[in-house]
């Protein structure tokens, strides 16, 4: 369960409503007119609204970085084109434009952090977007104030068009949670951008929304999403459950990520301060959509694959382990250009599971319990733990089930389980314990040793195209002891 420190409690604006509508609507010169009207306004999702501010509020800011100033930002305006003229902009390499979320600012740490990966990754330009003014009202204004940014952006990239032979096809624009959808409104005025990332886009206030008012798939050539905090609102999850790009990926189900639970001390990282610490820890899952990206864009691809699957119950059934059903896999991030649905498909759901520490790369696989038929078995309530043994490395043991249940012999038991890379498996190592409720006398087991008769374990995985079988014939295993079973081709 999350829990929310003293550090959010600028978060829970968020959640907040204003109580007046400001007007129907407004124009802003070359930037066009806004409005409050359907579908900006719309029961429940959007039962107030406000109309954005105007521009010199929200004072919306672009700097241009390229490999010949990394570090050192060179300020664009669609308003001066000598500022783009004299900058090292150079229309043969593609162009990148981030734009951060609410409460941020165009120097927060992960926008610098995706800039040096691009820059690294190859020659191109990369646009930071600050509109931090704008940025720190209230969430309702704020969600208005993206139309503005998201309006400006796409001024700034038509006069680029003109002044400096920009080609869209070429831009990639990328925004994390508000700024996901100032992606989508510069998308919808340009025709067209060659890609749209969204990285958690927020989904109060854009939840079940008419396409018009979101980022949708009609924005861009290619749209992919990253979601990583699809709690619901309750439970302060800030990001949105609903697929809405060409490509959408659910790491860890897309809402609790592996590692988001440590204390506050293991958490911030003090050295980017306070502030910027504090909102790691606060929003642990919505800004690891952001680490993933950033990782992605030079890391092997296979690292973050996904399967395609329907939804989160199926994935974790291990259902979904085949890539070559229907789409194909797809990988999470950058690459995920290698896979692109054909003409007319749109939100194609992928999943992954992911572990704890950078990189994140974890080996997915599924792993099925055969129980046997001995005539002197007995259903037990169990915990079953598993250690998978490579010939690279050893696992840690891993709880497979998650909830406790009588374990029925002559059955078959299917789990996903997430482990570091140990190569090609050797040997699994099964224990398991006993779990009796003090509420039920006919489950203890008082006069002799519980046990469980295991048949065959069966463990194949994304990563890992070959099948494992680790022959038990029906082997007892008491409680609390482990039983070493050696890798087969079959039993």
């Amino acid at each position: 369960m999350k829990t929310l420190p003293v550090i959010s409690s600028a978060a829970v604006v968020l959640f907040l409503l204003q109580v007046s509508v400001e007007g129907k609507s407004v124009c802003y010169d070359e930037l066009g007119c806004f409005t409050t009207d359907p579908p900006f306004y719309d029961l429940p999702y959007r039962p107030l609204t406000y109309l954005p501010e105007d521009p010199s509020e929200i004072d919306t800011t672009f700097t241009l970085y390229t490999n010949s100033n990394p570090t050192t930002g060179h300020v664009i305006s669609a308003y001066d084109k000598t500022t783009v003229e004299s900058s090292p902009f150079d229309p043969s390499g593609p162009t990148i434009v981030i734009a951060h979320g609410y409460l941020e600012y165009g120097d927060t740490t992960w926008m610098h952090h995706t800039k040096l990966e691009f820059l690294k990754k190859k020659d191109c330009n990369v646009v930071l977007t600050n509109w931090r003014k704008g940025a720190v009202a209230g969430y309702t204004v704020s969600t208005a104030n993206t139309q503005v940014v998201g309006a400006e952006i796409a001024l700034l990239l038509t006069k680029m068009q003109e002044w400096a032979s920009l080609k869209l096809a070429d831009v990639h624009l990328i925004g994390f949670s508000l700024g996901a959808h100032i992606a989508g409104y510069a998308g919808e005025r340009l025709n067209k951008v060659g890609r749209i990332t969204g990285l958690d886009p927020a989904e109060p206030y854009f939840k079940d929304t008419h396409p018009i008012v979101r980022l949708d798939t009609r924005d861009a050539t290619f749209v992919d999403i990253i979601h990583t905090d699809a709690e619901s609102l309750a439970s302060f999850g800030f990001g949105m459950r609903e697929p809405i790009g060409h490509v959408d990926f659910f790491p860890n189900g897309g809402h609790i990520q592996p590692g988001c639970d440590q204390d506050v001390v293991d958490r911030v990282d003090f050295d980017d301060g306070l502030y910027e610490g504090g909102k790691y820890f606060v929003a642990c899952n919505h800004f690891r959509a952001t680490e993933f990206f950033n990782i992605s864009i030079n890391f092997d691809p296979e690292l973050l694959k996904g399967v395609p699957c329907a939804d989160e119950d199926t994935f974790n059934a291990g259902d979904c382990l085949e890539c070559g059903w229907r789409y194909g896999c797809n990988y999470m991030g950058y690459h995920s250009t290698l896979n692109k649905p054909s003409s007319g498909v749109e939100l194609v759901t992928y999943f992954l599971d992911t572990r704890p520490d950078y990189p994140y790369h974890a080996n997915q696989y599924r792993v099925q319990l055969v129980l046997g038929d001995d005539r002197r078995a007995e259903d037990q309530p169990a915990w079953l733990y598993l250690t998978l043994e490579g010939d690279k490395d050893i696992s840690v043991e891993l709880q497979l089930n998650e909830e406790l249940d009588k374990v029925k012999h002559s059955s078959t038991y299917t789990f996903m389980i997430v482990t570091k890379d140990v190569g090609d498996l050797t040997k699994a190592y099964f224990r398991w314990v006993h779990d009796p409720s003090l509420l039920k006398p006919g489950e203890w087991d008082l006069l002799k040793d519980p046990k469980l008769y295991i048949d065959q374990i069966i463990v194949d995985g994304v990563d890992d195209v070959n099948q494992y079988y680790f022959c038990g014939k029906n082997n007892e295993v008491i409680a609390e002891e482990t039983a070493v079973f050696d890798a087969a081709s079959s039993c």
